[in-house]
Parts: C-alpha cells; sequence; structure tokens
C-alpha cells in the first residue's frame, strides 16, 4: 500500500469498498486495513492466535500451505517447503502468482504461521521463492492497528464500481479496427 492512508479493497467478485489503512510495515509488506464491518458479515475470516506466536515452532523441511488470491484470478491453496527459518522471515519454495502475496501460511496441523510475501528479484532468490512473514511480526503490525482503530471511525460500506470478470476481448479491438474508416490522428 506505500504511503497511501486508503485504498480500495474488492472483498468478492462483486464486492469493492474504501478502507482505510492502520498501519503499514514496508519493510515486511504486512498492511492492516480496516472496511465497514457490515460489508464482511458473509466473510469467514483466519483466526489469527497472536497468543501461540511465541510458542509456534517451524523448522526447515517442514512443508507449509498458503492462500493465494492472484488479482482476477480463482484463490488457491499452494503447498511448499520451509527453506531456510529466522526470527521473523523464513523463505518456502512455493511459487505464487502476480498479486497472489498476501496470504495466511498454515502448518499441515492448520496452524497460522505468517503472511506470505513477495521476494524481490533483486536480492538474488530463485523465482519460486516465498517469503513468509511471521505471526510475531504480523501480531505487532496488528496490535499497532488496534490502538489506531480505538479512535478512527469506520470507513464508508458503500460499494465500490468493480472491475469486470473478463477483460474486453482482445480480437474485438482489432476487429474495430480493421473495420474503421476514417482517420486515427485529431
Amino acid at each position: 500500500v506505500g504511503t497511501a492512508t486508503s485504498v480500495e479493497v474488492q472483498i468478492a467478485p462483486s464486492v469493492k469498498v474504501a478502507a482505510q489503512v492502520l498501519v503499514a510495515d514496508s519493510v515486511h509488506e504486512v498492511a492492516v486495513l480496516r472496511v465497514d464491518p457490515q460489508v464482511v458479515t458473509s466473510v469467514r475470516p483466519v483466526p489469527i492466535r497472536c497468543e501461540q506466536a511465541a510458542t509456534a515452532t517451524i523448522v526447515n523441511g517442514q512443508e507449509i500451505f498458503t492462500i493465494g488470491a492472484p488479482l482476477r484470478q480463482r484463490k488457491g491453496l499452494s503447498a511448499g517447503i520451509l527453506r531456510e527459518v529466522e526470527k521473523n522471515v523464513f523463505m518456502a519454495d512455493f511459487s505464487l502468482a502476480t498479486g497472489g502475496a498476501g496470504g495466511p501460511v498454515f502448518t499441515a496441523a492448520g496452524s497460522v504461521v505468517g503472511v506470505s510475501s513477495s521476494v524481490d528479484d533483486v536480492d538474488g532468490r530463485r523465482r519460486e521463492d516465498s517469503r513468509v512473514i511471521g505471526l510475531d511480526h504480523v501480531c505487532a503490525v496488528v496490535a499497532s492497528a488496534a490502538k489506531k482503530m480505538k479512535d478512527a471511525a469506520a470507513p464508508s460500506g458503500t460499494l465500490l464500481p468493480v472491475e469486470p470478470a473478463r477483460p474486453f476481448p482482445l480480437d474485438a479491438i482489432k476487429d474495430e479496427v480493421r473495420h474503421f474508416t476514417g482517420g486515427l490522428t485529431p
């Protein structure tokens, strides 16, 4: 979200609303967004158990899973193996589609251990690698957001226009150009 203070969030194919950026940590690519709670009543949240963050045990070679929601595509589950385990950042070998980072990362037992993040091409990692921001850090960002949320009003739940489910057919545009009569200059 960069330095934005508000963004638009598409919750479902036909539901897009305004959101407030409560906290954004650009180093770890973790942000907490606030939407009108009435808009998400039908959405089942993934529980993040911060009280278990310090006791969560993960090790190199462990199988993990993430839910990705790439732009204009359906959500999907990706499996991977932890390759590097550091204090608050892990590397895993699952490949995420463009726009698919930001989902919860689980162990095989179903415990959330972090949030998926993209890997910068400049840091020498393989394209198949994905970064996982550990639960300790995610919970610190969530706690910071909770403090800010106490004094802030919820954003409007007014529905915003959504992108079409399918892009406009390129062949139709090419066909129109071929049959266009007249000049294209102003």
